[in-house]
């Protein structure tokens, strides 16, 4: 039995690195609760759906992720940094997944140009 993510990244075109990235997101253990794939709210209210081929594999439906991130965003428990942060994770690979940055179209130096910018959050220093 491969898991949820095995089950995600095997229903990808191998173009869409945007998809990709996201599922790495959503699989990433947050600082607050578990895995969004590991989580009920977002996986039980619809999000995640199997092909209907039953050939192990399986996809999100971002417009309902959306609709799902806005009834949690609506529902957090205030003030609780970490599940703010979780949430903002949460946003930033549904829109991947929706596609609203264009990486699948960017260019090679365009995407590298965000990686580096994006790495810099990761530095030593920044916590």
């Amino acid at each position: 039995m491969s898991t949820l993510a095995e089950r995600l990244h095997a229903g990808l075109d191998e173009n869409d690195i945007a998809t990709a990235a996201a599922i790495e997101l959503l699989n990433a253990e947050p600082d607050y609760g578990s895995a969004w794939l590991d989580n009920d709210d977002f996986v039980g209210n619809g999000c995640v759906r199997d092909n209907d081929e039953n050939d192990g594999k399986a996809f999100i439906d971002w417009r309902q992720a959306r609709v799902v991130h806005g009834m949690l965003v609506q529902m957090a428990p205030q003030p609780i940094p970490e599940y703010a942060n979780a949430l903002a994770l949460l946003d930033f690979a549904i829109a991947l997944g929706e596609g609203r940055y264009r990486f699948n179209e960017m260019g090679h130096q365009q995407r590298s140009a965000l990686a580096t910018a994006t790495a810099r959050l990761a530095a030593p220093g920044h916590s």
